[in-house]
């Protein structure tokens, strides 16, 4: 009986939350591109880029150009052996992120389909990628 009425008393909250972000989004979206435009820019070669950096990408690969971006590169930081784990996770990001809905995607996916991959783990690892994005957006 007690646990009833304690039960019925949460179910009867209704939490506010508020969402923080709504008019700073554009903003911060330009600050996150802008740091890693800036980041590229500076770091020319391949074996510059570090392994914090690519996680960054991979945790803003939300964003379409950001994907753009990390698509063109994604090939040589793959067969780096520095950067081969985090690069997994920014291509697994790229194919979750990645929908058939904008032109700008359907690039990103052109990108994917030129990779080439030199052993077979990783081709494999590639594989099962383009699958979950398959099924995650079927159009």
């Amino acid at each position: 009986e007690v646990f009833s009425e304690q039960r019925a008393i949460v179910e009867s909250w209704t939490p506010k939350i508020y969402p923080r972000f709504t008019q700073s989004q554009e903003k911060v979206e330009q600050i996150v591109l802008e740091a890693i435009k800036e980041q590229l820019a500076r770091r020319q070669q391949p074996e510059t880029i570090t392994k914090n950096f690519v996680k960054f990408l991979s945790i803003a690969c939300g964003l379409v150009e950001i994907r753009i971006i990390a698509v063109s590169r994604i090939e040589t930081w793959l067969h780096n052996h520095k950067l081969m784990k985090p690069a997994q996770e920014l291509l697994a990001y790229l194919c979750y992120n990645c929908s058939a809905s904008s032109q700008r995607d359907l690039e990103v996916i052109a990108q994917l389909s030129k990779l080439r991959l030199k052993n077979k783990p990783m081709l494999n690892y590639f594989n099962n990628c383009l699958r979950e994005m398959v099924y995650s957006s079927p159009e």
